[in-house]
């Protein structure tokens, strides 16, 4: 099935313009767009943002307590510090699932590099996603914005 240059999403073989966008179809189409990047994008930043639910002032004097929560053992300062403040205790919740699974992959490949040294290699490579998550979560809480980080923010441990 080809897909639309534009946007990036699937369409008939038929079409002649995206039903997504509105984009004209070409002759030939691609097999994957050239700008599939974009596309991934798009999906990735289509993640809720409930910034509206909260109070500026709320935003305002616990941004650091947020940005605090995706430093690993940091996690635990807007626990105990900023724990009425709704903004800071969302992005704990988004930086719990990220900080744990970062503390796991690091505690195996310390564990398992005296046995080989391709394991701590394999581990590293394996936390680079996680780390892409947290320095998202990191630049959503400094921007005062309540996003949620794709793939593991549905989750909530904490109301």
């Amino acid at each position: 099935m080809p897909y639309c240059s534009n946007c990036g999403r699937r369409i008939q073989t038929d079409a002649r313009f995206c039903p997504y966008c509105a984009t004209p179809v070409r002759g030939k189409q691609q097999k994957r767009p050239t700008e599939s990047l974009r596309g991934m994008k798009r999906e990735l930043d289509a993640t809720p943002d409930y910034s509206e639910r909260y109070q500026r002032a709320d935003i305002r004097r616990n941004r650091t307590m947020a940005m605090l929560a995706y430093g690993s053992v940091l996690i635990f300062v807007p626990m105990l510090f900023a724990r009425r403040s709704y903004f800071a205790m969302f992005h704990v919740n988004q930086a719990i699932l990220p900080n744990a699974t970062g503390l796991a992959l690091i505690a195996l490949a310390i564990l398992l590099s005296p046995t080989a040294a391709f394991f701590g290699w394999f581990f590293a490579l394996l936390d680079l996603p996680v780390i892409a998550l947290r320095v998202l979560g990191f630049l959503n809480a400094r921007s005062g914005r309540a996003k949620e980080l794709p793939f593991v923010g549905k989750f909530r441990f904490f109301q």
